[in-house]
């Protein structure tokens, strides 16, 4: 297929996204106006990876015309431009077959060897493909962003960090000895990378092309599973460490924020549900004016200063009669181990009796805490906030 030929094609799948995006934003506002507040939400997400998919797209599609610009004005460059495009697409190809035989246990040329890397008898998916799917994962609310990441080569280990309390400023080495050995002063945090799956089937009949591209089949509900995933994690360890603190009105809220370190305040966000934002949403202020602030067309939400982050319900779960939030500075509390790699490989056995081979597509992370429980520190990074609705 030839620069032109791919530009038209995904010029009919742009258009494909943007009418189906207009589509959703229509049942979205009709939604919204039958009070059906949980179909808009659905909605909206939907939407959101709608975008982010065209979004994908428009990039591919501006690499295109570009390398065509390049072409017609550079004669001279045209057919160097012409190898590396061909180059690229080969390499891909090269690399999709390569993946595909060592999930399927077909044997590998000497060219695929040197493409594709294996574990435990799947394929490492390569970088290019690493991308696609980190840039799918921008479409959800993720934490991830926000927490400490420390990218790791090893499937366990051990990192060094600060014991006691963190110093506030930097030190004079020769004069300042305490804070110097304060300084120094470090604990080893453990870390065990897990493995967090998503299966999914394709029936057998696809599987005789031989370039097939097992990740388009799961693209799109991996990269929503991984970040409601890493979410999950994320809030269980802030639970672990965070003091709970309840009340009858926003003001808890509000006080909890003031009540934070003036460094941890700039860094902190806000994490609730469904619940949580509809709770923020109705807020007034004495003007009448809305206290939760939407910043862009993208739904990017600010209370009293501070992001907003919605994340799913089966994530944090709604509790009846309660508007739950957690405020924390996760940069500060939250180590986030990133194994930066994704494994790919199959099983024919699992769905034999349908026809089907079940591919499963793996993540590798930890989180721990950073700080203990019992350090006094904490409730200076974060709060758990319980708003009594029945109150309110």
């Amino acid at each position: 297929m030839n620069l032109f030929e791919r530009l038209k094609e995904l010029r009919a799948k742009k258009k494909e996204l943007e009418e189906k995006r207009s589509s959703l934003v229509t049942e979205i506002r009709t939604a919204a106006t039958d009070n059906k507040e949980d179909e808009a939400r659905k909605k909206s997400i939907e939407k959101e990876r709608v975008e982010a998919r065209t979004e994908i797209l428009e990039e591919e599609i501006q690499n295109i015309l570009d390398k065509i610009e390049e072409e017609r004005s550079f004669t001279t460059k045209g057919t160097q431009i012409n190898k590396e495009i061909r180059s690229n697409e080969e390499t891909r190809s090269l690399q999709l077959r390569a993946m595909a035989n060592t999930i399927l246990k077909n044997p590998l040329s000497e060219e695929e060897r040197a493409v594709i890397s294996s574990d435990n008898n799947g394929a490492i998916i390569p970088h290019e493909f690493i991308t696609e799917f980190e840039k799918l994962k921008e479409g959800y609310q993720g934490l991830k962003q926000y927490c400490h990441v420390i990218p790791v080569n090893s499937l366990s280990g051990k990192m060094p960090v600060r014991k006691g309390n963190t110093p506030s400023k930097l030190a004079n080495l020769v004069k300042d000895k305490e804070l110097v050995n304060a300084m120094i002063e470090t604990q080893p945090l453990s870390y065990d990378i897990d493995d967090y799956g998503l299966l999914a089937p394709i029936d057998n009949s696809l599987l005789e092309d031989e370039s097939i591209n097992f990740l388009e089949y799961v693209n799109e509900e991996f990269a929503e599973c991984a970040v409601n995933t890493e979410n999950a994690e994320i809030i269980e360890r802030a639970l672990d460490l965070l003091e709970v603190k309840s009340g009858e009105d926003y003001n808890t809220l509000v006080s909890a924020i003031n009540s934070l370190a003036p460094n941890a305040r700039n860094r902190a966000i806000i994490i609730t549900n469904s619940e949580g934002r509809a709770y923020l949403d109705g807020l007034m202020d004495k003007q009448g004016r809305p206290l939760l602030k939407e910043l862009s067309d993208g739904g990017d939400l600010i209370f009293k200063g501070r992001p907003v982050i919605e994340v799913d319900s089966e994530v944090m779960p709604v509790t009846a009669d309660k508007a739950e939030f957690i405020l924390a500075d996760l940069k500060t509390l939250i180590k986030f181990f990133d194994r930066k790699q994704y494994l790919i490989d199959q099983s024919k056995e699992a769905g034999y009796t349908k026809n089907q081979t079940i591919v499963r597509i793996i993540e590798r992370f930890d989180t721990k805490s950073a700080i203990e429980k019992t350090d006094a520190r904490v409730k200076k990074f974060g709060v758990k906030i319980d708003i009594n609705l029945a109150a309110v």
